[in-house]
C-alpha cells in the first residue's frame, strides 16, 4: 500500500531533477532581433511541440510573451505568439504575401524566477 505513493514521488523527484539539469534559455538582444539560445530538446514532449534550440524573431513581430505554472510536469511556460510567415503555405500559394500567421513558441522553466528574467529580458527594448 505504502509502494504506491513512494514510486508516485520517485518519479515526481526523478522529472524535476531532468527539468533541473536542462538549461535555462538566453536572450539576447541583435538589433531589431532578439536572438534566443536553448539547451537540450526535452525526450517526453513530441518534436513539433520542443521549441528550436536557436530562434532570430523580429522584435516587433512579438504579439504575446505569457507564463503559466503547468502543473502536470512541476515547470513554468513561456509562450512566445509571433506573427512569421508560414514556409509550408509560402512555396505553395500563388500570393505569397498573405502567407503570414501566428507561430507559438513554447519554453520551460524550472524555477518561476527564471521564466520571470526570460520573459522580462524578452520584453526590454521591443521598439525595434
Amino acid at each position: 500500500m505504502k509502494t504506491r505513493p513512494l514510486a508516485l514521488f520517485a518519479v515526481l523527484l526523478a522529472m524535476r531533477a531532468g527539468v533541473l539539469a536542462a538549461p535555462d534559455p538566453s536572450v539576447e538582444s541583435k538589433g531589431a532581433f532578439v536572438k534566443i539560445v536553448a539547451g537540450d530538446r526535452s525526450v517526453d514532449i513530441p518534436a513539433e511541440l520542443n521549441p528550436p534550440l536557436l530562434l532570430f524573431l523580429r522584435k516587433s513581430s512579438i504579439l504575446r510573451v505569457a507564463m503559466t505554472f503547468a502543473a502536470r510536469s512541476v515547470t513554468y511556460e513561456v509562450s512566445i505568439a509571433a506573427w512569421g510567415p508560414d514556409n509550408g503555405a509560402r512555396f505553395n500559394s500563388p500570393n505569397p504575401a498573405t502567407s503570414d500567421t501566428v507561430r507559438l513558441f513554447i519554453y520551460r522553466f524550472a524555477k518561476e524566477s527564471s521564466a520571470e528574467a526570460f520573459c522580462e529580458a524578452l520584453m526590454a527594448n521591443q521598439e525595434g
